[in-house]
C-alpha cells in the first residue's frame, strides 16, 4: 500500500483515494541479453541470442484446501528451461533474505522467486497450498494443524525443509529487533505468551495462538511477509553472511547480485512445484524511465515495470503486451493523530504518543455524539468531498484505475451497499463544513508522499493538495 500521508506521527487512514492497477508490458519477439557485471543502464546482447516468446505456459493450478486435514497435491510439470529473461526495474535495493534482517522494499522480488511461503491465495481469494499442503482449526479456534510437502528441497543440496527449519524461520521474522514488516503479527500468532508452538514430526506443526486469532492464513499466504529459508544454512554461515546468498525452495536460486544493477537467477530444474520456463532470469535495475523504455524498444529488456505516463510511446511498439493487475497498487491517505483507545487512563498517553487532540481532524473526546467528535468529523467530512478522486484516476491515472472509498476493500467492492461504493465530490460542501467546524480561513496540514513506486503517488498527492486549497485548505507538500 501507499500512503500519502499527513506529517504526524502515528496514523489512521480515513480517506481512501483512488485504486490504481499495477501496469508491466513485455514484447512478443524480444531478444534475450546475458546478464553479468554490465551496467544495468544497457546489458549487451548475449553472444549467441536466443529467442524466447513471452506466452508462458501457465503454471499448474494450485488446489484449494479445506479446514480439514484433505490432501491436495502439487503436480509438478514437466519443463526444460530455455533462454533468458530480462526485467528492467526502477529500483529493488540490495538483495536480503535472512527472515529478520530484510526489510520490505525487496520483498516482493525475493518472495516470488526465491523463496516460498506456506500458503498462497488465487484469483478468488482463497487460501491454497503452497509449501503447507493442507491445513485444520480446532472447534475452539486456538490449535492450527499445518502438514507440510514432503521432499522439497532447499537450493545449493542443503537438504529437505522440515518442520524445523519452518518453525525457526517464523520465530525469526518476530524476533527481537526484527526488520521484518510483519514482524509483530508473527509475534502474536507464533510466539503468544499463552499458547505454543509444536513439532508433532518433521512434517506437521502445531501452533496454539492462546487467544482466537483472525489473520493467521493470512499472514502465511503472504511472501513479503512469511517464507521460508533453511535454518542449517544460517547455523552454518551466520545471519549476515546468509542473509546476501540465502537458499530458499523457489523456482529461482539467485547466483548472483550488485546493489543498483542486476540480481541473476537460474531455473531450478525439476522444481517440486513448477520449473520456470526460462534458463535465468536477470532483474536489471534501471532508475530513469527512459533508459528503461529505450531497453525495452531495441529489445534489450524481455519486459520492463513502465510510469503510466510511458504508455502512449509503450503501445507504439510492434508486439507490445501490457499486463494489468487488477488491484495491484491502492494510494490511499492516512490522516495521522487518531488515537482515542483507552482514551483518559494512564497507558494512553504511553501507548498512544500519536494522539494529538490539538490537529482539526481528532477530537478531545472520544464520546461520538460530544460536540468535540462533531467538529472533528466536519473536519474529516470536508477532507474527504474535496477530493475528486475520479479526476486524478483521468489525469494522473490515464484512466488506469478506479476510485475508491475505502482502504483494503480494492478488490471486494461488490460487498459494500451500492451507496457506500463512492464518494461525494463537493468543494462547495467542504468550504460550509470547515466554516461550521471552526475553521473559516482554514488550516495547514502538510503532505508528505510515502514512496513505494506505486504510478502516481507524489503526482497524486500534489493533487490532493491543490483540490484542498480550493477548498481554502492551504496545504504544504513535503517532498
Amino acid at each position: 500500500m501507499v500512503h500519502c500521508r499527513l506529517l504526524k506521527p502515528r496514523w489512521l487512514v480515513i480517506i481512501q483515494m483512488l485504486l490504481a492497477l499495477a501496469i508491466g508490458v513485455a514484447c512478443e519477439d524480444s531478444g534475450t541479453a546475458a546478464g553479468g557485471g554490465t551496467e544495468a543502464s544497457l546489458p549487451p546482447p548475449a553472444p549467441t541470442p536466443t529467442t524466447t516468446p513471452l506466452e508462458v505456459t501457465p503454471a499448474t493450478p494450485l488446489l484449494t484446501a479445506k479446514p480439514t486435514l484433505t490432501s491436495t497435491p502439487f503436480t509438478a510439470a514437466v519443463v526444460k528451461p530455455a533462454g533468458t529473461l530480462n526485467v528492467g526495474f526502477k529500483e529493488f535495493g540490495a538483495f536480503s533474505i535472512h527472515p529478520s534482517q530484510t526489510s520490505a522494499a525487496p520483498l516482493i522480488y525475493i518472495g516470488t522467486t526465491v523463496v516460498e511461503s506456506l500458503l498462497a491465495q488465487n484469483e478468488k481469494r482463497e487460501f491454497v497450498p503452497k509449501l503447507a499442503k493442507e491445513w485444520a482449526l480446532s472447534p475452539d479456534s486456538l490449535l492450527w494443524t499445518f502438514q507440510l510437502n514432503e521432499g522439497v528441497q532447499f537450493h545449493r543440496g542443503l537438504g529437505e525443509m522440515t518442520a524445523d527449519d519452518v518453525i525457526w524461520s517464523m520465530q525469526e521474522m518476530s524476533a527481537e529487533g526484527s526488520v521484518n514488516v510483519f514482524a509483530k503479527d508473527l509475534e502474536r500468532l507464533w510466539k503468544n505468551p499463552d499458547g505454543f508452538v509444536k513439532k508433532v514430526d518433521d512434517y506437521t506443526i502445531q501452533v496454539h495462538t492462546g487467544t482466537p486469532q483472525f489473520d493467521m492464513l493470512l499472514r502465511l499466504s503472504r511472501p513479503i511477509g512469511a517464507w521460508i529459508v533453511s535454518k542449517k544454512e544460517v547455523n552454518e554461515l551466520g545471519a549476515e553472511e546468509e542473509a546476501k546468498i540465502s537458499a530458499g525452495t523457489g523456482p529461482w536460486e539467485i547466483v548472483e547480485h550488485k546493489t543498483g544493477q542486476f540480481w541473476k537467477f537460474q531455473a531450478v530444474e525439476e522444481h517440486w512445484r513448477k520449473t520456470p520456463e526460462f534458463t535465468e532470469l536477470i532483474f536489471w535495475e534501471i532508475p530513469e524511465e527512459s533508459t528503461r523504455v529505450a531497453n525495452f524498444s531495441v529489445g534489450k529488456m524481455d519486459t520492463i515495470n513502465m510510469s503510466l505516463d510511458s504508455k502512449t510511446a509503450v503501445e507504439k511498439i510492434t508486439g507490445t503486451k501490457f499486463m494489468r493487475v487488477e488491484g495491484g497498487g491502492t494510494i490511499n491517505l492516512g490522516m495521522h493523530g487518531n488515537w482515542y483507545v483507552g482514551h483518559g487512563t494512564p497507558e494512553h498517553k504511553e501507548n498512544r504518543p500519536g494522539y494529538n487532540p490539538e490537529l482539526p481532524w481528532v477530537s478531545s473526546n472520544p464520546d461520538i455524539n460530544s460536540p468535540e467528535w462533531e467538529r472533528a468529523r466536519k473536519v474529516r467530512e470536508a477532507l474527504v468531498i474535496a477530493i475528486d478522486r475520479q479526476l486524478i484516476v483521468d489525469a494522473v491515472l490515464h484512466g488506469e484505475g478506479q476510485p475508491l472509498v475505502m482502504w483494503g476493500w480494492e478488490n471486494n467492492l461488490h460487498r459494500l451497499p451500492p451507496e457506500l461504493r463512492q464518494r461525494e465530490y463537493n468543494p462547495e460542501r467542504a468550504r460550509q463544513l470547515l466554516v461550521e467546524a471552526g475553521y473559516p480561513d482554514g488550516f495547514a496540514p502538510t503532505l508528505t508522499p510515502h514512496i513505494r513506486n506505486i504510478p502516481g503517488e507524489v503526482v497524486a498527492c500534489e493533487a490532493i493538495g491543490t483540490m484542498w486549497e480550493d477548498a481554502g485548505i492551504r496545504t504544504k507538500i513535503n517532498t
